[in-house]
């Protein structure tokens, strides 16, 4: 009997160690089906993260839905495949994606939903009709296609591009445009110098109360293969940053401060001088961004240009951002060169003395700060009115650039101002600077005339009398 237990016991140890070994080699699968898209839903083609819902629904019918933070970004898991989507949200009008592809893994992508131009109309998007490309097709030179509208607001425009998304805004690209028609015909758009490769063929069409569809279609480009080149890398890169304190989609001037902000960084680089074996080839700048280690290919810039602006989502304030540029010919590439830069926080310029509608003596003092202080340095133009009529306004004294928060009218700088007359005064720029020998990133927060960024960006003013 004990010999019988001990053999049982021997055989019962031996079926747990097999048992062991087999589970031990047995790996976790991985599900390779999951996508995971992440993104952010901007208020225009180059404007701020906003709240709105986001529902997917896949080609088998499945129904997924998300929300978007208060900066825009959204993340949400979903089975690989083709999916369309829909934008929506309170005053906004409504946005449709048609032919979103999504492999395992990760997936990014950016959605645009503008606000209604009338409350009142059909927030209904487009219903498009896309005939010619053909999904996956290799094609050179020409793509054929054809494209029919159906709206409930009247039709604002067509876009058509290819290799990037297009539409209305600062960064659109190269594109074909249509309007006043609802049906395009049978027409073309000429690829031969579209990037090889994987790309896609895309739609944008907006009614006039903003609703918006897209249609996305995976194509790819027959590569020309050329003899080896040698290309040189290009030359003083520099990137600058500018944040303005106001969005600059935002026509509104009511209630600045409660807008958000807006960052541009402007990319430049020296003129560079092509080989011959250029001519008559796809050539041009290819531009990668990195931030906390994650690179992504912007952009392409022409073969002209000598600059590149960046207003992606992805830029924060405090952030570094890393370029690289690259020059390329076909399918030959010049070595990357690099720079970076750090984006300022915004900020406002409040009127201290006189305050508005105060009553001050001949030689008063003018002074200002800055909420909350950015940068290594802020620079100040202010000047002041007089006010003969109320209506008619005359410049009568401009006191130039300054660094200091204050300035006090004295008879060396001006005659003492008259008693019993209105006066009104302002910043007319008011900017900051993050190193004061050479500075790289700038922060706006009043540019009357647009004479820095570019953009209109106004500041607080103030009437005074004097007693």
């Amino acid at each position: 009997m004990y010999a019988l237990t001990m053999r049982l016991k021997r055989f019962l140890f031996l079926i747990v160690f097999v048992l062991l070994v087999s589970c031990a080699d047995k790996k976790p699968t991985q599900n390779t089906s999951k996508a995971i898209l992440s993104g952010y839903v901007l208020n225009s083609p180059a404007g701020s993260g906003i709240v709105a819902d986001i529902q997917f629904v896949a080609k088998t019918g499945r129904v997924s839905k998300t929300v978007s933070s208060s900066n825009g970004s959204f993340e949400i898991e979903l089975q690989k495949g083709e999916y369309s989507a829909l934008i929506t949200g309170q005053g906004l009008a409504s946005s449709r994606v048609e032919g979103l592809n999504l492999v395992a893994g990760k997936n990014e992508f950016d959605f645009i939903a503008l606000q209604a131009f009338s409350p009142n109309w059909s927030v209904e998007p487009p219903e498009l009709k896309l005939s010619g490309p053909v999904a996956n097709k290799i094609y050179n030179g020409q793509i054929p296609f054809s494209l029919q509208t159906k709206t409930n607001a009247p039709l604002q425009a067509i876009y058509v591009a290819v290799g990037h998304t297009p539409g209305k805004g600062l960064l659109s690209g190269s594109q074909l445009e249509f309007v006043a028609t609802k049906d395009t015909g049978w027409r073309t758009i000429d690829i031969s110098r579209a990037i090889a490769g994987k790309s896609s063929f895309e739609v944008v069409v907006y009614d006039q109360n903003n609703n918006r569809s897209q249609i996305i279609v995976p194509i790819n480009i027959k590569e020309t293969k050329i003899p080896n080149l040698s290309l040189e890398p290009i030359s003083d890169i520099r990137a600058v940053s500018i944040t303005f304190n106001r969005n600059l989609e935002t026509l509104s001037l009511d209630k600045i401060d409660e807008i958000p902000h807006s960052i541009v960084i402007q990319l430049q680089w020296a003129d560079y001088s092509w080989p011959e074996d250029a001519v008559g080839r796809v050539h041009g700048f290819r531009v990668w961004q990195e931030i906390e280690g994650k690179t992504k290919l912007l952009g392409i810039a022409g073969a002209n240009k000598m600059a590149f602006f960046d207003r992606s989502a992805s830029l924060e304030v405090g952030k570094k951002v890393t370029y690289s540029i690259a020059p390329f010919i076909a399918n030959q590439e010049a070595g990357k060169v690099t720079d970076s830069v750090t984006p300022l926080a915004p900020f406002r310029v409040e009127l201290v003395s006189p305050a508005d509608n105060s009553v001050v003596g001949a030689y008063p003092k003018f002074s200002w700060r800055a909420v909350p202080e950015v940068g290594e340095e802020q620079i100040y133009y202010p000047l002041f009115w007089n006010n003969i009529t109320g209506k008619e306004v005359s410049k009568i004294s401009k006191f130039g650039f300054t660094r200091d928060n204050e300035i006090e009218i004295k008879d060396s700088v001006i005659k003492p101002l008259w008693p019993g007359r209105r006066y009104g005064w302002e910043l007319l720029i008011a900017y900051a600077v993050d190193d004061k020998e050479k500075p790289k990133a700038y922060s706006i927060a009043v540019d009357r005339d647009g004479a820095l960024g570019g953009a209109y960006v106004p500041g607080p003013f103030a009437v005074f009398e004097v007693e």
